[in-house]
């Protein structure tokens, strides 16, 4: 597991990865998409984190603030800008390690539905590979949201 602190200029937390993690392509992300049934745990503090992946890449965020987009599952062309999150750090650590403490923060009771859920979206992940966790500090709507 490998913690980062996002105070950081993003190209210096991408040449960091790329240090820790010779193996996995560094991505960027530009926005923060979520499920539209994630959105409201989040709305109500039940999520304080998310947890990304990308087959051989490492995703990180291009800032510590980042627009946060509501997205559907059965609707690829629906994205709504719903605000912003504030993150406080970014946490990479193996798929298998996930824990039922990782599952409670993303708004999941039990490790197994947060791998079920991240399986669903992204297809078989396997326990080697790195997921990205982004640890959300603030939410900030857009007025009238």
């Amino acid at each position: 597991m490998k913690e980062y602190d996002l105070v950081v200029p993003a190209k210096e937390l991408k040449e960091n990865i790329r240090r820790d993690f010779p193996d996995a392509k560094p991505e960027e992300d530009v926005r923060l998409r979520i499920y539209a049934d994630y959105v409201k745990l989040l709305k109500e503090g039940r999520k304080t984190t998310t947890v990304r992946f990308g087959e051989g890449k490492i995703r990180y965020p291009v800032a510590a603030e980042l627009p946060l987009v509501e997205t559907k599952p059965d609707d690829k062309n629906y994205e709504k800008r719903i605000g912003s999150v504030l993150l406080e750090k970014m946490t990479i650590k193996l798929f298998g390690e996930l824990d039922d403490n990782d599952a409670m923060r993303d708004g999941f009771s039990r490790r197994d539905e947060l791998v079920e859920a991240l399986q669903k979206i992204y297809g078989k992940i396997a326990g080697n590979e790195p997921v990205t966790i982004y640890h959300i500090k603030l939410f900030k709507p857009n007025k009238g949201v």
